[in-house]
């Protein structure tokens, strides 16, 4: 069996660095090649320079130039002293005056000599990589890949069975060997050539002699310790000597050798609680060598050693895939995640980084202890407390918010806002992991996440920190679509109480933010650029608001809730001065303007004898018209934006289509334009009397439509109203109406503008309103005679019509009649001589022409006589 052991050993040694070897070689050869072709060069060289040298000496030297006379002392010229240098001479000139002497050229460089200037950086160069790249394979990797190699052999050897040697042999094998690479470390880093030979010496054997104490007592056939407090200690101990040891050198490589290799070999022996424990002493020594070292990296490397060692006792067993987790050890497993998380929590406040690399490298450490704490933890409680995930997100989102606390406390404001940040994201998580059946997991989750974005808002106004404001308008946006998606369309529909209280409550919320954030911006907590998120939540519960009156309300009712809606948002915005309440006031405003038209006139159905659309237009008339009163004040105030000006006039153009539209819905085909006439004679009279153009003009336009109507439909109708032809019972009160209305505005000529002031469009038809009338009114007579006199009279009345028009113009001194009377005549002498001189019987057509004739006549004196009465009148 010794000797099955020894095979193993051997076997695993060579498998493991003859790859690492025949590597070596193979690099070896290449690099004694590469230093062979650079000798070669060299030597080349060499011998260039060597025959440009003999060919210089055998070449015929110039003919010498005689000094006859003593030159004074000149110093050599840095042309001179560049080119000997470049040759390595320096041509020196004599202090006093030198004896006639051969003074001989200066040498040029040749090819050899430049390509060599060339080529020897470069071979330098090679010469000192390749020596470099021997180096670090040879010095720096072999003993690193070797330690590693060792350290995982010897670990293997103290979890093997073996007949021959007990528990204390094994535990006494690897506490001698560890302590042998220790002490060898120690005595070689003190001399500088094996100083890096000898560090990862150090980091093995403090390795291996924590495994060593680990497997004492955690690995069955190497057990000399079974109490678990006194192994505990044993680690203590030796992890005590591994910060001493670490703070005294300050190596990263010792240190991170050191703790891969514990972390490693704890890994790879049979995983039980107690190799929690182990990894939980690890990590914390390791926060304490990071404490007195200040090296970010080393962090993040315990961070991932030691969760990483969790996942493997939490997934896989020596011999297969683990099972779940059973409920006895449930706790210990969360004990010792907890233990991590506080001990890597512990990095970010002992650790004070020198730059900005380390900086990065410590949240990048926060980060992932973060991540593995939760998701290790939520893999955990999913196994055995599926339905308690929501407490695991809760409790760790207040230890977040407990640890930001301390941060800003001490001053480490980045830290403190990243772990404010952790604890947000975690509260609002920990609301939809509630139970399926509790309420806060889908009808209520908008409003809980709405009450926590407006604690986060709360606090980030108090604090002033523009992260903590943007991460609650970014729960209010979530907030806002989980609204939409279920307690509005969502399926099942919620009941209707609660989407009533839900929806309602976020409109609340929505509309406070218009008044708090511009409250906050004045006092100079918020960014300016923040200004336009109030006004846009406010829209936001304006749309809330109007799709839950859709999806609540009935269709007739709902044109109504709109109507009232709008008036609370524009009274609101006049009062608070909110120019966006007031915008969507006019929105919505707008909608329940259009949804009377596709669905309320036509609504069947009653309410107290009366009809709903009586019932549900009547009120947005009012509203409207109280709109039209309410800006019209605000605007000559001043109150109101340039636009906001035009918009009385669009609000009573629209009661006033409403009332035309109400009454041919609710009165008979022939009533109609009975009722139209008698609204634009109230329109006209309340234009009057509250000097309104836009009342006078829609009770013009609304004559024009009575007529029009009046033409198309009543001359037609062939019925009887009380006995009376419906023809004349519903023709002739509009024809009195028109003419009462045109007497009115005669009567009132002071409200309206002048003709020759009136400027284009609705003024100058304002000023010519009382003609409107007029014509009209004589042209609808006049049809209405055309349908009631045919045959042989209708000439002579529609004369007599003429000559009662001509005599009210006189005497109301209304040029319009009198113009209209004329036109009238004009026609009828036009039917005289066109139609009846061929049509009528000889009776009639004489009576017509005698008629006529002296009506006319009667008319031209009338203008003769009284001609300077006449010009005054016109």
């Amino acid at each position: 069996m010794v000797f099955l052991w020894f095979f193993y050993m051997f076997a695993f040694f060579a498998f493991s660095i003859a790859p690492l070897v025949i590597i070596w070689l193979i690099w070896r050869k290449r690099f004694k090649r590469l230093t062979e072709q650079v000798t070669y060069l060299a030597a080349r060289i060499q011998d260039l320079e060597q025959q440009i040298g003999l060919s210089q000496a055998a070449s015929p030297s110039p003919k010498p130039h005689v000094e006859h006379a003593p030159h004074p002392e000149v110093a050599p010229s840095a042309a001179q002293v560049e080119g000997a240098e470049s040759w390595g001479q320096l041509i020196a000139t004599p202090a006093k005056a030198a004896p006639p002497r051969r003074t001989p050229p200066m040498p040029q460089p040749t090819p050899a000599a430049r390509l060599r200037e060339r080529v020897s950086p470069g071979l330098a160069k090679m010469r000192g990589d390749a020596a470099d790249w021997e180096a670090v394979i040879g010095g720096k990797w072999l003993n690193k890949i070797g330690i590693v190699v060792f350290v995982i052999g010897v670990a293997l050897f103290l979890g093997y069975s073996l007949r021959y040697m007990g528990p204390l042999g094994r535990v006494a094998t690897g506490a001698v060997t560890s302590l042998t690479l220790l002490f060898g470390g120690v005595l070689l880093v003190r001399v500088e050539k094996y100083s890096l030979f000898a560090k990862p010496l150090l980091g093995g054997g403090w390795a291996l002699l924590y495994f060593t104490g680990y497997a004492a007592h955690n690995i069955e056939v190497s057990r000399i310790i079974h109490d678990p407090i006194h192994g505990i200690v044993l680690l203590g101990v030796i992890a005590g000597g591994m910060i001493l040891h670490s703070l005294k050198y300050r190596s990263q490589i010792v240190t991170g050798i050191a703790y891969f290799l514990g972390f490693l070999t704890v890994a790879i022996s049979p995983l039980t609680g107690f190799a929690l424990v182990a990894s939980a002493i690890l990590a914390a020594s390791l926060v304490a060598i990071l404490r007195g070292t200040g090296s970010s990296a080393l962090g993040l490397f315990g961070v991932a050693a030691t969760y990483l060692n969790h996942l493997l006792w939490l997934e896989y067993r020596i011999g297969g895939p683990a099972q779940l987790v059973p409920t006895d050890s449930f706790w210990l497993a969360q004990g010792m995640l907890v233990l991590y998380w506080l001990l890597f929590s512990a990095f970010d406040f002992v650790l004070e980084p020198g730059n900005d690399t380390e900086e990065k490298v410590g949240f990048a450490v926060s980060l992932a202890n973060t991540v593995a704490f939760l998701g290790l933890s939520y893999r955990q409680v999913g196994i055995v407390f599926p339905d308690a995930r929501y407490l695991l997100t809760g409790l760790t989102a207040l230890a977040y918010a407990a640890s930001s606390t301390l941060h800003r406390v001490l001053g480490r404001h980045k830290h403190h806002l990243i772990n404010a940040s952790c604890a947000i994201v975690l509260l609002a998580l920990t609301f939809p992991l509630k139970p399926p059946l509790s309420p806060l997991s889908k009808y209520w989750l908008a409003i809980a996440w709405l009450v926590e974005a407006g604690a986060v808002l709360g606090l980030g106004l108090y604090l002033k920190e523009a992260v903590l404001r943007v991460q609650a308008y970014l729960l209010s946006t979530v907030a806002l679509g989980v609204l939409v998606a279920i307690n509005l369309y969502g399926t099942p529909e919620p009941p209707h109480l609660v989407r009533w209280a839900t929806v309602l409550s976020a409109t609340a919320f929505f509309y406070l933010l218009l008044w708090w954030l511009p409250k906050s911006l004045g006092a100079e907590k918020v960014l300016k650029d923040e200004k336009h998120v109030g006004p846009t939540f406010s829209y936001a519960g304006s749309a809330l608001l109007v799709v839950l009156l859709w999806k609540e309300l009935d269709a007739v009712a709902l044109a109504l809730a709109w109507g009232f809606v709008s008036l609370v948002l524009l009274e609101a915005g006049v009062r608070f001065q909110e120019r966006p309440l007031r915008i969507q006031g006019y929105l919505i405003s707008a909608l329940a303007f259009g949804r009377l038209f596709l669905a309320n006139f036509t609504a069947p159905g009653e309410i107290l004898g009366l009809s709903h659309r009586v019932v549900t237009v009547i009120p947005i008339i009012a509203i409207f018209y109280y709109l039209v009163h309410r800006l019209r004040e605000e605007g000559e105030a001043g109150r109101v934006a340039e636009y906001e000006k035009h918009l009385p006039k669009a609000y009573s153009y629209a009661a006033a289509a409403l009332l035309v539209i109400l009454a041919r819905f609710e009165l008979t085909r022939s009533l109609t334009v009975i009722a139209w006439a008698a609204l634009g004679f109230a329109l006209l009279t309340l234009g009057i009397l509250l000097r309104d153009r836009d009342l006078r003009i829609q009770s013009c336009l609304i004559a024009i439509l009575t007529v029009w109507r009046s033409w198309s439909t009543n001359f037609f109708l062939i019925g009887s109203f009380y006995g009376i032809p419906e023809r004349l019972a519903t023709t002739v009160p509009v024809i009195a109406l028109l003419f009462i209305s045109q007497l009115l505005c005669l009567y009132r000529r002071d409200v309206f503008p002048k003709a020759e002031e009136a400027q284009r469009g609705l003024a100058r038809l304002d000023a010519n309103v009382q003609g409107i009338f007029s014509i009209l009114g004589g042209f609808l007579l006049a049809i209405l005679l055309f349908f009631e006199v045919r045959g042989n009279l209708l000439t002579v009345a529609w004369t007599i019509e003429g000559l009662g028009l001509m005599a009210a113009g006189f005497l109301l001194r209304d040029r319009t009649l009198r113009l209209s009377g004329l036109g009238l005549f004009a026609v009828c002498l036009f039917k005289v001589f066109v139609i009846d001189l061929r049509g009528l019987e000889t009776i009639y057509r004489i009576f017509s022409f005698i008629l006529l004739g002296i009506i006319l006549l009667l008319v031209s004196f009338a203008y003769t006589k009284y001609k300077d009465l006449i010009k005054r009148y016109i």
